[in-house]
């Protein structure tokens, strides 16, 4: 093998290495679960919801960002009784570590909660609907002050909508920054390369002494 040849494998193999940005996945299943009582009821029964999967109107697919979602728009379905599951897989880098925010403005007619690596910041039973206005304080979920270290996070927000599906949108913070939009351009690149990415980098690797053979 040509010492050219192997420099091409290990480019490709450290320009996978990094994510371009947040990897987001959307699931809805039908559901006319009334308001739950806690933010765990909340992630538990939408979790069993998904685990089987969806009838029609509903669907699990990956998203170009979290702002606008409906499930009409997404799924080319069902405007009522609606379980959604947003979820945002993103990196922090060194100079993003420390404080940060997250708000989902919603149409949970019947209650959500909002998850950051599992742990529960912030949920409401009550009719969630912001209207597209993030001032709305009481009808969106939200947290500010959250204090993390760097590499890979998970958002994950779970509603219930009984009608109408509308519009929805989800973003960070980071420090004092202005707030942005989840999504595939949102440059929170992954810190952890993924397990098809480290046997990618392995190949580069083993490429690498086979040439110092030659």
């Amino acid at each position: 093998m040509q010492k050219k040849s192997v420099s091409l494998v290990l480019a490709a193999a450290l320009l996978a290495a990094s994510a371009s940005a947040s990897v987001i996945n959307y699931s809805s299943r039908a559901s006319s679960t009334g308001p739950l009582a806690s933010g765990i009821d909340y992630k538990n029964h939408i979790e069993g919801l998904t685990a089987v999967a969806p009838g029609a109107g509903y669907c699990d697919t990956a998203l170009g960002s979290l702002s606008g979602i409906t499930n009409q728009g997404v799924c080319g379905g069902s405007n009522n009784n609606v379980a959604f599951h947003f979820q945002a897989l993103f990196g922090v880098a060194a100079n993003e570590a420390g404080s940060w925010g997250f708000r989902a403005g919603v149409d949970f007619g019947r209650g959500g909660a909002m998850f950051l690596d599992g742990v529960l910041l912030d949920w409401d039973a009550s009719d969630l609907w912001w209207a597209g206005n993030f001032n709305a304080g009481s009808e969106i979920l939200a947290a500010s002050g959250i204090n993390l270290n760097i590499g890979n996070h998970v958002l994950d927000i779970y509603g219930l909508e009984g009608c109408c599906d509308g519009s929805q949108t989800v973003q960070f913070q980071v420090g004092t920054q202005q707030w942005t939009t989840f999504s595939v351009r949102d440059g929170q690149d992954s810190q952890v390369p993924l397990p098809a990415t480290l046997a990618l980098l392995g190949v580069g690797a083993t490429a690498l002494r086979l040439a110092r053979k030659f």
